[in-house]
């Protein structure tokens, strides 16, 4: 691209035609504004505009200001993945009302306008998310480096109704023997997803932590949910002889037979991913995101 201006990248969910009339509207938007802008391929003939698709895994934050992300968490988990893992830009999550949860997006159909006013103007926060690498060994000397997740690593038995015996490592200290259906290793970011349905904690965005979540463990084996710092690197190895297991990346990534005796090894990585905040700091978005998505909200006093 030489010296030309940066742009900014807007891509949205296919399955839904709602979402793909407000990437266009957002899209027309920036080119009245002045900005360049480039589609993500496999939207740009849907919105007319052919001449300017770019596959996401091209998207380098010396090309791209930041990106769109039109569509819920699910989208921006996309979107995460098939982004360049280095030199990432910023993306900023706009979500259709209703929808879903969408806990990540930081804006909607109604404030997208705003808020890309805000953005254009400088008026914003970066909100680094942890990452998580993760590497699997089938013999003693492999080491093969998995995709890396934002939310979380799930470890789950390949036959269901089967309970997998695990063994947890933590920095080559022995941790834990247990009988479980699955175990999560979660980011702060994934702490509001899956790891929170399974009973942990939620973890604020500013500290540096892996979360560690049984799923059903056997009440013997004494394993619950345990935060560790963020330098904390996990080996985790099936036990019972004829059950394998499945690996699941942020629920999109799926590494089937994991064989006993193989060991999968988490770690965080020293790679960011980052995301658009418009509240004056970083605890201030979060929050109000928790309060609004997460929490109930029962009025007090009670009547």
């Amino acid at each position: 691209m030489g010296q030309e201006e940066k742009a900014i990248a807007i891509t949205s969910r296919m399955d839904s035609i709602e979402s793909i009339r407000l990437a266009k509207r957002i899209m027309s938007f920036l080119i009245e504004k002045g900005e360049r802008v480039f589609l993500e391929k496999r939207i740009c003939n849907r919105l007319g505009r052919g001449e300017l698709g770019m596959e996401l895994n091209q998207m380098t934050e010396n090309k791209i200001k930041f990106v769109i992300s039109v569509g819920g968490d699910g989208s921006i988990l996309r979107v995460f993945h098939e982004l360049p893992k280095k030199e990432t830009p910023p993306v900023y999550g706009c979500a259709k009302i209703g929808t879903s949860i969408a806990f990540l997006s930081e804006g909607n159909e109604k404030t997208v306008y705003n808020d890309l006013e805000k953005i254009l103007n400088g008026k914003y926060l970066i909100e680094k998310c942890s990452r998580l690498s993760t590497f699997l060994s089938t013999s003693p000397n492999s080491n093969i480096q998995l995709d890396e997740a934002i939310n979380e690593v799930l470890l789950i038995s390949a036959k269901q109704s089967k309970v997998m015996q695990i063994s947890v490592k933590v920095n080559g200290e022995f941790l834990s023997n247990a009988y479980l259906d699955g175990l999560i290793l979660s980011t702060p970011t994934g702490s509001t997803a899956y790891a929170f349905s399974a009973g942990g904690a939620i973890l604020a965005p500013i500290i540096e932590v892996i979360q560690l979540v049984p799923i059903n463990p056997y009440a013997r084996s004494g394993l619950v949910p345990i935060v560790f710092p963020k330098d904390s690197e996990f080996e985790i190895t099936l036990l019972r002889a004829h059950l394998n297991g499945t690996l699941i990346i942020d629920g999109r990534r799926v590494i089937t037979k994991i064989y006993p005796k193989n060991k999968i090894r988490v770690k965080m990585s020293e790679e960011t991913f980052k995301l658009i905040r418009l509240s004056s700091n970083i605890s201030k978005s979060y929050f109000s995101r928790l309060r609004e998505k997460i929490l109930p909200r029962i009025p007090l006093p009670l009547k």
